[in-house]
């Protein structure tokens, strides 16, 4: 699902990143280093092999730590427009928690403004939500993306649309972890939470979640048919749940495939808890293909 990623502020957890990074098959591959506590690609930094960074983490020497993630680089990324790398956004919507009601929305596109090449030490070749890339076509919708993917990288027609299953696929897995931690998720009435999850393709298809934004710009995106309507659907969405109820169809089910404007529910907790006591429990092992 997800590209490997070694928190840089454990001891342990740096000493295996080097493990991985000194094999003989990995000494020339591409590491991004994120920051913790920053937005729009402030701060990341990429690095070819090891050498540099196990210095720039003095051989993982305590004082040395960093607040941070080393993130293994997609090689061979998708590309659109004539060869722009690419990433693409969705939401999590966490509708209530007493009980549980999740949902998912398509989001945006961004392309980078510089063409791409793994050579290139240009920022903004590789991160594609650096808040120095231009933004004259730099938002694009995932109708757009479905037809340029199968235009220049030959994706069969209905990509985008199978893609999309895999996405609530993982969407739900993502919430199921918040689930099972030790700490239970409270259960206070009228609470909600909007996160912006980000994705990337490569070449072949495959799809990689690469992070989770638990606070995400709530902003308008011009000329791509997103908002201002998923943001007021949203709003109708949470207040209905909360303060009207009633009014909200009794099929709501992810079974029934329940949908509110282009919010679709991918979890519902009562649905959860009676199809758990027929014993059709929860397994991720089941329910993830290795690409779409």
């Amino acid at each position: 699902i997800q590209p490997a990623q070694f928190p840089m502020s454990s001891e342990k957890s740096c000493l295996e990143f080097f493990e991985k990074a000194k094999k003989e098959e990995n000494r020339e591959k591409l590491w991004l280093y994120k920051p913790s506590n920053t937005y729009h690609g402030a701060g990341i930094e990429l690095y070819r092999g090891p050498t540099k960074l196990w210095k720039k983490f003095d051989k993982c020497n305590r004082r040395s730590l960093k607040k941070g993630i080393m993130m293994e680089y997609i090689s061979k990324p998708a590309t659109i427009n004539g060869g722009y790398k690419f990433d693409f956004r969705t939401y999590l919507l966490v509708g209530s928690l007493q009980p549980q009601l999740v949902f998912y929305h398509d989001g945006f596109v961004r392309k980078s403004d510089t063409k791409y090449s793994e050579h290139s030490r240009k920022k903004n070749t590789h991160v594609t939500n650096a808040v120095s890339q231009s933004s004259k076509d730099h938002f694009f919708n995932f109708t757009y993306l479905n037809h340029a993917l199968h235009q220049e990288m030959a994706f069969p027609l209905d990509y985008i649309s199978r893609a999309r299953e895999y996405l609530k696929r993982v969407t739900l897995y993502m919430f199921h972890t918040a689930r099972v931690q030790p700490q239970p998720l409270g259960r206070i009435n009228g609470r909600w939470h909007i996160f912006g999850v980000d994705w990337m393709i490569d070449q072949y298809g495959h799809i990689h979640l690469l992070e989770g934004n638990g606070y995400p710009l709530v902003s308008h995106y011009p000329g791509i048919g997103l908002t201002p309507k998923v943001w007021k659907e949203m709003t109708d969405l949470i207040l209905d749940i909360h303060t009207n109820p009633e009014s909200l169809d009794k099929k709501m089910t992810v079974q029934d495939d329940f949908k509110y404007g282009g919010w679709t529910l991918v979890f519902n907790e009562l649905e959860h808890h009676f199809k758990k006591q027929k014993g059709d429990e929860y397994n991720p092992c089941n329910v993830f293909p290795l690409s779409v």
